[in-house]
């Protein structure tokens, strides 16, 4: 803290001996006029002093350390009167008169750069490249460097799964993405590394800023995808929005029902009774979902500076069944122990209520206020049973069990942002409770002695108040900020609370950037204190039967991951590099034991140390028609668990490719893989996969199909080991990626879009 002040203090001094100016630049009907230029000259040479331009709103901020005395701003914009005006600490509010001539008969033809690195921050134009028609946003996403998409889940090379924003509104599913046309964004923009404002468990954010388009009436569209792998899958939506004046009225609903089925090997191996137990399983698992979500809400806008609105989802999921029907030879030295058919079923239902609501306003001219509320109820169930038909000894064994799982949260997010000291800071504080409950059931007699019934209840209440600041000096940017977090945890067993469980955290989570950025070259430097706490999943006391030689169990004495980011980014032209170095305190790391003294594996989450490091770098050129991406990276660890080191390097790399033919037809082809390596305490082995697409549209753009291909040539597995002292499982399994799939989409009065602007007030949702 002492360090954040004296940075606040060096700040402070380095203002007073600098020369500011700020004004405003709008048009005659009161509008702000957007990236206009605004320079500093001399009189009467006119030589250059400074430069910048105006933000979103209009507004400028120049700096400069030089003596200004005898100076005049020139302030231009294309499409207006440039003007000149004498300067002062205030400029105030400059009018430009629109161009009384227009330039007529001249082309201007040019290529807009898509990708830029500017304070950490990967932005891109999507509006008039080639991105911008691709469909939607959920394909403009998977075409991003540094972006994965892994079957509608993305990922952020290096930092895992991003927290993904459309117009500030967080969404709760990628499927939303499909809600949005890709000739609709704006830009979007990848946060390598978030501040302060966001969740300290936040590693990534991906914003979606999207074009105000004026209109009314009724808008939509329709939505359809059908997937062919080894079943049919399907997924249905429809989006409505009625729109009158500054009242929005909207409805999303959709119907997702999909099956997968993959074939598995396992292999493990461990000791017991002195001698090597090996069991061999061959099986094929199944598993479907099977869910409807229903979204209604409203959004007013009372004028140009305020807005509120809430919204109301439902989601429901039904009749999802898991199974899996498989052989399993187990031999005790060189001879067969135990030679068994194991048939599993899990039956999955549950629903979730979510009310979020939101207001945003501009209280000042340079001030912002922002809120979000959030209540979410929810409830999800499964009963499991497995049947092991023992062909060796001819008995029968039925093992079945139940689990339950309630759970509501509450959560508020207050936020002010406000020009100051020709900079920006962001004061605010994000609030929430929840309480989750687990009841697991043993219906089996004979094995409640190893896997007891349990009832777990888990409360927390989170108050997290945070400040940043922004500034810019020229080509230099500094952004600092802080979060505090106090988290109280009470934990429950069987309805008496666990004092060595139950915790108070009180930590300080401070986030530091500097950037350097020409028109050519950007650089930052970023150091960032995060923390990633276990699920509520991963801190059940249960022990659950998975087959004969396999428990799996939570942790209820688990802690909070606490981690140290240090990151540099840069970029030249169309090169971009990511460096980063993580060291994590209590890492949640997924490992595997024998279970006491019985001829089994026991698998759980424990607490340990561990470094990474990885390095990213992507080339973003443009080829005539062609538009390739290509990046490449490594990425290693240092992690030793039970005398055993786990630092094998890993390389990554993806190649994405968009084609623009004749008849504005699109065809992407996107390929990617990995080499062997660790990950925890796995070795993964090499993988690789390719996909293409084709698409159009027709109509007046108001319809777009396309058609795709999935791992192409059905090469992507998932392969591993986990290795610990006389302890070995293998997995290998086939996927089920390879799929043809079929999309079609319709708009109708597609002019007219939803304003809604709120956002989920916490994180701690997806804990849930």
């Amino acid at each position: 803290m002492k360090h954040f002040i004296l940075l606040i203090n060096l700040l402070g001094s380095m203002i007073l001996n600098a020369q500011n100016y700020k004004g405003k630049v709008f048009t005659p009907s009161n509008k702000p006029i957007p990236y206009a230029n605004v320079v500093l000259y001399t009189l009467p040479d006119s030589v250059f002093i400074a430069g910048t331009i105006t933000n979103g709103d209009g507004n400028f901020f120049l700096n400069t350390e030089k003596e200004t005395h005898d100076c005049f701003l020139k302030i231009s914009s294309i499409g207006f009167q440039t003007q000149t005006v004498t300067v002062s600490n205030h400029i105030g509010t400059i009018i430009l008169q629109k161009a009384e001539k227009e330039l007529d008969e001249i082309i201007v033809k040019g290529v807009r750069k898509v990708y830029k690195m500017e304070n950490g921050i990967l932005r891109a134009n999507i509006k008039n490249s080639v991105l911008g028609t691709l469909g939607t946003a959920n394909d403009v996403l998977s075409q991003l460097p540094y972006v994965i998409d892994e079957e509608g889940k993305f990922i952020v090379l290096g930092r895992g799964t991003p927290i993904i924003y459309v117009d500030n509104r967080k969404i709760e599913s990628t499927n939303e993405l499909n809600q949005l046309n890709s000739n609709e964004i704006k830009g979007v923009e990848i946060v390598l590394n978030p501040g302060a404002e966001y969740d300290a468990t936040t590693n990534s954010v991906i914003k979606v800023t999207t074009y105000r388009k004026k209109g009314g009436g009724l808008s939509g569209w329709l939505y359809g995808i059908l997937k062919m792998k080894r079943n049919l899958n399907q997924f249905k939506s429809l989006s409505l929005n009625y729109r009158k004046g500054g009242l929005d009225f909207f409805f999303y609903g959709n119907h997702n029902r999909s099956k997968t089925e993959q074939n598995q090997k396992d292999r493990s191996t461990f000791l017991y009774n002195n001698e090597i137990l090996k069991v061999v399983q061959d099986g094929k698992l199944n598993y479907q979902d099977n869910y409807i979500k229903l979204q209604t809400g409203g959004n007013y806008i009372f004028d140009e500076k305020h807005m509120f609105g809430a919204k109301y989802t439902y989601k429901r999921e039904q009749n999802s069944p898991v199974s899996n029907i498989g052989t399993q030879e187990a031999f005790l030295g060189e001879y067969p122990y135990k030679n068994s058919v194991s048939k599993f079923k899990e039956s999955r239902d549950g629903e979730r209520h979510h009310v979020n609501t939101y207001y945003d306003g501009k209280i000042a001219d340079c001030a912002i206020l922002h809120f979000d509320g959030d209540i979410v109820v929810g409830n999800n169930g499964s009963n499991k049973q497995t049947i092991n038909s023992n062909i060796i000894g001819d008995t029968l064994e039925i093992v079945p069990s139940i689990s339950n799982t309630d759970y509501y949260l509450y959560a508020g997010k207050l936020w002010l942002k406000k020009s100051i000291f020709e900079g920006e800071i962001l004061l605010g504080n994000e609030t929430s409770y929840t309480r989750n409950e687990q009841n697991y059931k043993m219906l089996n007699p004979d094995f409640i002695e190893v896997t007891p019934n349990s009832f777990d209840l888990s409360k927390q209440l989170n108050i997290s108040p945070f400040v940043t600041f922004s500034k810019r000096w020229h080509n230099i940017g500094m952004n600092v900020g802080a979060r505090y977090e106090y988290v109280k945890y009470e934990y429950f067993l069987n309805n008496i609370k666990q004092e060595s469980q139950s915790k108070t955290y009180n930590r300080i989570f401070p986030t530091v950037l500097l950037s350097y950025d020409t028109p050519k070259l950007s650089m930052s430097i970023n150091y960032r204190n995060s923390i990633s706490r276990p699920s509520y999943y991963q801190l059940r006391n249960s022990i659950t039967y998975n087959d004969l030689f396999a428990y799996e169990s939570g942790n209820p004495s688990l802690k909070p991951s606490k981690i140290d980011n240090f990151t540099f980014t840069a970029s030249y032209k169309k090169i971009m590099i990511d460096l980063l170095y993580r060291h994590i305190s209590d890492y949640i790391l997924f490992t595997v034991r024998q279970f006491d003294d019985k001829p089994a594996l026991l698998f759980s989450p424990v607490n340990h140390e561990m470094d990474t490091y990885s390095a990213l770098v992507s080339y973003v050129p443009t080829i005539s028609f062609w538009k390739p991406t290509f990046v490449m990276g490594i990425s290693w660890q240092n992690l030793e668990y039970q005398g055993v080191q786990y630092n094998k390097s890993m390389f990554e790399y993806s190649v994405k490719n968009i084609f623009n033919l004749p008849q504005k037809f699109t065809v992407i082809v996107n390929l990617r893989g990995t080499s062997f390596g660790n990950k925890d305490i796995v070795e993964v082995k090499p993988d690789f996969r390719s996909d293409f697409s084709i698409r159009k549209q027709f109509g007046g753009k108001r319809w777009t199909a396309l058609f795709g291909i999935s791992d192409i040539f059905n090469t992507s597995r998932e392969r591993w080991e986990m290795k610990v002292p006389e302890i070995s499982v293998k997995k290998w399994n086939d996927m089920d990626a390879h799929s043809i799939y079929l999309t079609i989409k319709y708009n109708f009065n597609a002019m007219k879009k939803k304003r809604y602007k709120g956002e989920s007030a916490t994180n701690e949702i997806n804990r849930l």
